[in-house]
């Protein structure tokens, strides 16, 4: 954390949402600072119930410098997880942390922005994403989803991955948020990838940009028996045989990829990825056996992002 950082002053609670910190800083409504002045990012602005709304959308790895002193809210999303091959199951979402009042004092903060985990080959494990960090804060990458024959799902942000045949699946991360250590709000259940013959589930709706878009879908599973959808948020389609394939989840940033299907058993089919900065997780690929030109197996989870929005 920078020096600058540590000007932020937290006065951080637990609201609920399961798949989702909201913080509380010091200046809520009623008794706050005015709206700050800033630089940084790919800046916007939007009207919402007879307010006008500035954010600041950060991408990519950036500063947003203030230069006067004020209250904003705040979004922070980590990476997705990949996919797995081979009746692959779905990454899990990235974590994603939500700040409804922040004070930002004068000075400089870094935005770290995660990238998706990539997605197992043939008969192989997805990876995880990675984290993303804002004003000290840090969200947990999305767990990578375990293939049918090989592994377990791994631990991640908003939701861990599918376990495959007699394995476990992944626990969400994202613990309480004055600590980091506990436990995470929806084990394989928020926001995860989905598990044998599911879609990955739906993300968390949040209005950062004056679309009040999902934020961390998880990713479908690859079967040759109706492969799952992608989460709303940008989970990324399964992939399957025939017509079974899984569409990627929408009412996002950037909407999950479609997986495709193989024409017929023995072949591979391209799972969809999660889409760009929602955090979403990969789709899982379905294949019995690996042709060479067999496909990506599982799908690469989507990237995180941070915005910062406040009235103007």
């Amino acid at each position: 954390m920078s020096h600058r950082d540590s000007l932020i002053k937290k006065n951080k609670e637990l609201s609920k949402p399961m798949d989702i910190m909201n913080i509380g800083f010091v200046g809520a409504a009623g008794g706050g600072l005015d709206s700050p002045e800033a630089t940084g990012g790919s800046i916007g602005n939007f009207s919402d119930g007879g307010k006008n709304y500035k954010y600041h959308k950060f991408t990519g790895n950036g500063t947003f410098s203030v230069t006067k002193a004020g209250t904003a809210e705040v979004l922070i999303v980590a990476g997705g997880g990949g996919g797995a091959g081979r009746y692959g199951r779905g990454g899990g979402a990235g974590g994603v942390i939500h700040i409804p009042e922040a004070e930002f004092a004068v000075g400089n903060f870094s935005a770290v922005i995660g990238a998706g985990g990539s997605g197992g080959g043939y008969n192989a494990n997805g990876s995880n994403g990675t984290n993303t960090t804002f004003i000290s804060e840090t969200a947990n990458g999305g767990g990578a989803g375990g293939t049918s024959y090989v592994g377990s799902g791994q631990n991640g942000g908003s939701g861990g991955g599918r376990g495959g045949y007699g394995s476990t699946s992944g626990s969400a991360t994202q613990g309480n948020p004055s600590s980091h250590t506990g436990t995470g709000y929806g084990s394989a259940g928020a926001v995860s990838g989905g598990g044998a013959g599911t879609s990955g589930n739906n993300g968390i709706q949040i209005n950062m940009t004056g679309n009040n878009y999902y934020w961390g879908g998880g990713g479908g599973y690859g079967s040759n028996n109706g492969a799952g959808d992608g989460g709303l948020g940008g989970g990324g389609g399964g992939s399957g045989i025939g017509s079974g394939a899984g569409s990627g989840g929408g009412s996002a940033l950037n909407s999950g990829g479609n997986g495709n299907h193989a024409v017929h058993s023995g072949q591979c089919g391209n799972s969809g990825a999660g889409g760009a900065n929602t955090g979403g997780g990969g789709g899982g690929g379905f294949g019995t056996s690996p042709p060479a030109w067999c496909g990506n197996g599982g799908a690469t989870g989507g990237s995180g992002i941070v915005i910062v929005k406040y009235q103007v």
